[in-house]
């Protein structure tokens, strides 16, 4: 009688472990898809922030009314991944 309440518990705490260890396995694999999702966006960011300078650099250097709309529209897009990802604004 004693051997087979002992089996008992044992299964019992093999299938609570089993669980658990489900359980913290789609949890992190959940964090995982959240780590790739804001990697993507924080280089799309970069692309835009580079672009921008880019943009910055030929309005100044030549004054094309192309690259201010595009620094606009640029800017724009930035701006709401940034809302997007909860990034704190710096400045006024």
């Amino acid at each position: 009688m004693q051997v087979r309440r002992l089996m008992l518990w044992g299964m019992t705490l093999a299938f609570v472990l089993v669980v658990m260890h489900q359980v913290a396995a789609e949890l992190l694999e959940r964090q995982h898809e959240r780590i790739d999702t804001v990697q993507l966006e924080v280089g799309r960011v970069s692309r835009d922030a580079a672009g921008l300078l880019v943009l910055t650099q030929d309005y100044l250097l030549h004054g094309h009314a192309r690259a201010r709309r595009q620094w606009h529209a640029v800017h724009t897009e930035l701006t709401q991944t940034l809302h997007v990802l909860d990034v704190p604004r710096i400045g006024p």
